[in-house]
């Protein structure tokens, strides 16, 4: 019993140690018009480094791709970003922010989606 128990502890810690998650998303207006505030903190439970975010609006729809080089060191980072986001009409939107864990430091591999979330805004 006490083998199950420790393989159980060590199956569970083997897949979080990757772990991330976002932990707050916020959309706001900036001075002009045409552009939102995306505030996200996200919580990466290794040692881990920001390359990148891209975001596209397709049909009222925008899905922001947000992207972390992660190590396998058991050192948790709390990043806080904030990205602007063009709105080019009134209307109702949908934000899908995806995070995204990648291998490579330099550019995006995408290896793993780890958390994604979704929230509806209105311009006007």
């Amino acid at each position: 019993m006490k083998k199950t128990i420790l393989l159980f502890i060590f199956i569970f810690s083997s897949y979080t140690s990757f772990g991330q998650i976002l932990s707050n998303l916020n959309v706001s207006p900036t001075g002009d018009d045409l552009i939102v505030d995306v505030n996200l903190i996200s919580y990466v439970s290794t040692i881990s480094e920001f390359i990148n975010e891209e975001h596209s609006l397709v049909n009222n729809i925008i899905t922001m791709d947000v992207c972390y080089y992660v190590t396998g060191f058991q050192v948790g980072s709390s990043y806080d970003h904030t990205f602007p986001v063009t709105v080019p009409a009134d209307g109702n939107y949908t934000l899908i922010v995806n995070l995204y864990r990648s291998e490579t430091q330099s550019v995006c591999d995408y290896t793993e989606l780890t958390d994604t979330a979704t929230l509806d805004l209105q311009r006007h």
